[in-house]
């Protein structure tokens, strides 16, 4: 008698783990569902905005173009995906600047084959590059790899190296979040995604 009610409780105990197992795969099944529908009623597009910060500098890039498609998934962007942190009261301004750098960059090859200008620090600090057509190209608010490559005697500074004056680099870039000073000359530190070096090098014909 005991040996057959242990039985029966052992199949209720079997019954009970499957019944919760089932609501369970529903509840997950029906919260998949809802989210699919506010998704679809609101429109809502979801967009990868996270941008590695980690790319190995000494990694063999075979196929250029994918670069150029890399860097253009971030103008479906909204503008304000772009900042990270600001002020209240600088933010209107910092968006202003963030879609002049952008309509900017838009067309921009990837990598870039250009020959280095010289940095300046003006109202901000600027790292100026040049293509064979003469348009100029700012890394200068970018969070920036320079591989080996000496671009300056003193990275503190950022005091040329005369020997990398006029001399021509292959740049791939991307946009990273950066920190930099902004705006109106007030210097106030924002974090925001900005064109940047991810691996630079000698261009050999």
């Amino acid at each position: 008698m005991i040996e057959l009610q242990m039985n029966i409780l052992s199949i209720s105990k079997g019954l009970l783990f499957v019944t919760l197992l089932f609501i369970g795969c529903k509840k997950a099944e029906k919260r998949e569902n809802h989210l699919q529908t506010i998704s679809k009623e609101q429109n809502v597009t979801i967009v990868d905005t996270v941008v590695s910060e980690k790319i190995e500098v000494n990694q063999k890039i075979t196929k250029d173009t994918s670069w150029s498609k890399k860097t253009n998934r971030v103008h479906s962007w909204d503008i304000n995906q772009f900042i990270v942190e600001c002020s209240q009261g600088y933010r209107n301004e910092l968006i202003q600047e963030i879609q002049y750098i952008k309509s900017q960059w838009e067309h921009t090859k990837n990598p870039l084959v250009v020959s280095y200008q010289g940095s300046d620090i003006g109202d901000y600090l600027h790292i100026i590059f040049q293509d064979s057509k003469g348009n100029h190209y700012d890394f200068g608010s970018g969070n920036n790899n320079y591989s080996d490559v000496k671009l300056f005697k003193d990275t503190l500074d950022y005091i040329d190296n005369p020997t990398s004056i006029n001399k021509r680099f292959k740049i791939y870039w991307d946009w990273k979040i950066s920190s930099f000073p902004c705006c109106s000359g007030a210097y106030e530190m924002v974090k925001a995604y900005q064109p940047s070096i991810i691996k630079i090098e000698p261009y050999m014909r």
